[in-house]
């Protein structure tokens, strides 16, 4: 569950990737050095998660095991991405 919520934070930096194609659009937002780091170090450690999880699944779980590991953390990711749950209306009334 952890990779995925990692990969789900990358999702909002991928949504406002820079782009060459953008034609002078002002919707494009060129990325701070840091950002870049960022989000590289990001997916770095991603693609290290899921190297450990291949490996702990391979050696250390049956199949029984894997399926429901699997069936569970992904239930729990998409309960995360309930609209519902999402929306904070309170957040959104400080602005004004």
């Amino acid at each position: 569950m952890s990779v995925l919520f990692l990969a789900d934070q990358l999702r909002h930096s991928f949504k406002r990737m820079p782009s060459s194609s953008s034609g002078g659009r002002d919707d494009q937002v060129s990325w701070p050095p840091l950002h870049i780091w960022a989000v590289l170090w990001n997916i770095a450690l991603v693609v290290v998660s899921v190297f450990c999880l291949y490996t702990t699944s391979v050696y250390f779980h049956t199949p029984f095991e894997k399926l429901t590991g699997f069936l569970l953390g992904v239930f729990g990711f998409a309960l995360t991405q309930i609209p519902i749950l999402l929306d904070v209306p309170h957040l959104h009334d400080k602005a004004a």
